[in-house]
């Protein structure tokens, strides 16, 4: 029997309050889909929000050093410099050791969008065009991480599962990553459960994220959350899924006035995912109206 979770009630207050300082001090509005990681002393924090002068939603990247020191980068910026003109869906994952963004380039009714990786640590880096034969037409997010062996691969899609491996290109240092499906066999993709966080990955044949689960009512959706673990190794069942529900609130599932999709019923949309202390990090958005973090045992979301 499925049960629901609300996240609201275990906040994650901390960093809520940094992220919320920095946004007011650059006058940014609809703060939301965080995603945060730790590396090299430095909090880094992706989300997408309304800059102060209004317009289309950007992606932004902002950085606190131990010190307190802060810096706030416009990723949309950095990315039409290399040519690409929008960013949608900002997420940070960590990969050899270095932190990057992955990010799609949004919807187009007339031509297919595009998967980049980007090296955020040392420095910011050239956006990385994933390329893949045989895919869907409109991409949304894939699930990096690093094997055992230190290769280069991304969960594709849940139902059922369907994994990538980097075949050519050199991660990090600019041009193309190419990448294959691990099957020989095109997976389609299925069923109402979509990549939402980036994966935790538990030895080389395991990991877990958070996925949502879509709930239709004609044209419009309303997104919830749902741990599902993966077996990597190609054999076995490929994914658990939990029986828990996640949301922010009941309050939360009620249609918002501040939403930017007028088919979006509501959300509770996955970005983050990370370990801290015993405990599991959550960022996530509400309705494209605002950002939230919690700090819960892992076990609660099983």
């Amino acid at each position: 029997m499925k049960r629901i979770v609300r996240l609201n009630g275990e906040r994650y207050a901390a960093l809520e309050s940094r992220l919320d300082g920095l946004t007011a001090r650059f006058e940014l509005r609809n703060v939301f889909n965080p995603s945060d990681a730790r590396i090299a002393g430095k909090t880094y924090i992706a989300f997408r929000a309304i800059p102060a002068a209004g317009g289309r939603v950007r992606a932004y990247l902002a950085s606190w050093s131990e010190d307190g020191s802060h810096e706030l980068v416009d990723l949309t910026a950095t990315a039409r410099e290399h040519g690409i003109a929008f960013i949608a869906d900002p997420k940070l994952v960590e990969l050899r050791g270095q932190l990057y963004v992955t990010f799609n380039t949004g919807f187009s009714p007339v031509h297919d969008n595009s998967i980049f990786l980007q090296r955020v640590t040392p420095e910011i880096g050239e956006p990385q065009f994933c390329v893949l034969r045989h895919r869907q037409r409109v991409e949304k997010n894939w699930a990096f991480y690093v094997d055992q062996a230190g290769h280069l691969r991304a969960v594709y899609g849940l139902e059922p599962i369907a994994l990538l491996h980097q075949t050519d290109g050199e991660l990090g240092l600019g041009g193309d990553l190419i990448f294959e499906h691990s099957s020989p066999h095109i997976v389609p993709q299925t069923g109402h459960l979509t990549i939402g966080t980036q994966m935790i990955v538990d030895g080389n044949d395991s990991g877990f994220l958070i996925a949502h689960t879509k709930v239709h009512l004609g044209r419009k959706r309303a997104y919830v959350g749902r741990a599902i673990s993966l077996d990597l190794s190609g054999t076995g069942q490929p994914v658990s899924k939990s029986r828990v529900i996640l949301i922010d609130s009941y309050a939360a599932l009620i249609p918002s006035r501040q939403r930017l999709n007028p088919n979006l019923l509501s959300a509770t949309y996955f970005s983050g995912l990370r370990r801290e202390a015993g405990h599991v990090i959550i960022g996530y958005g509400v309705s494209d109206a605002r950002a939230a973090f919690a700090r819960t045992e892992e076990k609660r979301l099983w």
